[in-house]
């Protein structure tokens, strides 16, 4: 019960010695400074009180109705649980949890992997290794060595086309561009 209303029903009763004959609703209104007390049948009440009191009440009614719920197990969420324990399902519900541990041990896993992939200067993405954008110096160097290395045969191989090229923007006749182009396509 509100503390006011207690303390005006206890103040009630008190000064008279006994409850009141009839009901009464015993109001707690805020003057602004006190709360004073008095009874529906002598009280005028604005809209505003009545809006307070009304809002009052209705949080009440949640409060008591969640209450009522918990302990008699009448919200849905218990109906939902009680029905799901009934038809076996807590045992996946503990598959679940062992599953997320140990998705979170693998995720701890392939960070520390990842970290220790980073310290060597490189990125893993779809099978494929990058060079990280703050790989050590000499790793940048020797990636650009290798590269250079590689491609030199491969530029080597292209030469014949670009000369082919060379020789179609030369040529003046269609022998001369057909020689130009004989063997490699």
């Amino acid at each position: 019960m509100n503390p006011p209303l207690q303390r005006a029903q206890s103040a009630h009763t008190a000064a008279n010695g006994r409850l009141p004959s009839r009901a009464t609703l015993e109001l707690a209104i805020c003057t602004g400074q006190a709360f004073a007390t008095t009874t529906m049948t002598t009280l005028k009440i604005d809209l505003k009180q009545r809006e307070h009191l009304a809002s009052f009440l209705e949080q009440a009614k949640r409060e008591e109705k969640e209450r009522l719920e918990e302990q008699d197990g009448g919200s849905r969420r218990s109906v939902i649980n009680t029905l799901g324990n009934e038809k076996g399902a807590a045992q996946f519900v503990s598959k679940d949890a062992e599953l997320t541990k140990k998705i979170r041990e693998l995720e701890d896993a392939r960070r520390h992997n990842e970290n220790e992939l980073e310290a060597l200067g490189f990125d893993f993405e779809d099978g494929d290794f990058s060079l990280r954008w703050d790989a050590p110096k000499e790793l940048a160097k020797e990636v650009e060595r290798r590269f250079l290395e590689a491609q030199s045969p491969i530029k080597e191989s292209l030469k014949k086309y670009d000369l082919a090229i060379a020789k179609i923007w030369i040529a003046v006749s269609g022998e001369e561009m057909q020689k130009a182009v004989e063997g490699l396509i």
